[in-house]
């Protein structure tokens, strides 16, 4: 059994690697609309646990809004002291630097979605919003997402690049509305990791 449990693990470590990066969800949006996205933190050092998560807020995005998470705490940072708000009370005017949620639990076997909703102006399909992102663990410290291509599109950084969001036309838009897992992909992840483990039951026998 011991065996089969090394093998199982690994197997689902595999597996989840496919998700491992910081990222939005959904990757992409429309110009001159209203955007709920989020930015998903699938994991964290292996065996530490999350307790805040900053994220930098891109210039030009306006009405900006953070989701309230239950069993996190919410403050919002500012690029100056003098600040408007639209008539639905969003923030306006790139005003908003940065978003943390804080004094929270989340532990590295597990994901979460921080959402953020904004509207973004009249700018060409091709733009990317980039939204550097930086967990605080415990007992690990911090693990950044903050890598941007610089002028030849190369990322100082390729195993931590800053979640994004790209504008594209009406037409090839993802839904906005999607800030969970899609049940599709859920479920093939569980059937994959079941058929991975039926194999690998079959081979432990062979070493009972």
């Amino acid at each position: 059994m011991a065996l089969f449990s090394t093998y199982l693990f690994a197997a689902v470590a595999a597996a989840s690697a496919v998700h491992a990066h910081v990222s939005c969800v959904p990757p992409t949006a429309t110009a001159n609309t209203n955007v709920l996205t989020a930015i998903r933190v699938p994991h964290s050092f292996p065996g530490a646990t999350t307790l805040n998560v900053t994220v930098t807020v891109p210039t030009g995005v306006t009405a900006v809004r953070p989701q309230n998470i239950g069993g996190w705490k919410l403050a919002v940072s500012y690029q100056s002291a003098d600040f408007s708000q639209d008539s639905h009370g969003g923030l306006t005017n790139n005003e908003v630097a940065s978003i943390t949620w804080y004094d929270g639990v989340l532990p590295d076997f597990a994901f979460q979605d921080f959402a953020i909703q904004f509207k973004v102006g009249d700018i060409p399909a091709g733009t990317v919003y980039y939204f550097p992102t930086v967990q605080f663990t415990t007992p690990n410290g911090t693990l950044a997402w903050n890598s941007t291509p610089d002028a030849s599109g190369k990322l100082a950084d390729p195993n931590h690049p800053a979640p994004k969001l790209l504008i594209v036309s009406p037409t090839t838009a993802a839904p906005q509305a999607v800030v969970t897992a899609p049940a599709k992909s859920t479920a093939s992840l569980a059937s994959m990791v079941s058929a991975i483990a039926v194999a690998l039951v079959s081979v432990a026998a062979l070493y009972v």
